[in-house]
């Protein structure tokens, strides 16, 4: 794939070539994810990650896929009064499976909400 992997993990466990596992919570692994990228975009995976990035002011833009297919619960991205806002979408691209948005993170004051 030809990138490195940072995988935020609850057990510390030993690094490879391709990936660092990092225990110490959200902003470390951004911190160590953004080093390793050496100025190029560091993306996110999974909703819970990608929450707790947004929750804690890491996030400058959000590039969301929709697909209709019905997956049942899951973790809510955006929580009730920590802030955050959404300007766009800066751009949307449409195919028949999926539906790809790009909005742009804005920081405000949590007790505003």
């Amino acid at each position: 794939m030809g990138v490195h992997t940072v995988v935020l993990t609850h057990r510390p466990l030993e690094d490879t070539e391709h990936f660092t596992f990092c225990s110490d919570g959200i902003e470390k692994a951004i911190e160590i994810a953004r080093r390793k990228a050496g100025g190029k975009d560091v993306g996110l995976n999974s909703g819970e990650v990608a929450r707790q990035a947004l929750d804690a002011g890491l996030l400058d833009e959000i590039f969301l896929d929709l697909v209709p297919v019905l997956l049942g619960g899951g973790t809510p991205f955006f929580a009730p009064g920590k802030g955050y806002g959404l300007e766009g979408p800066l751009a949307v691209i449409e195919s028949t499976s999926v539906t790809h948005l790009r909005y742009k993170v804005t920081h405000g004051d949590p007790e505003a909400d």
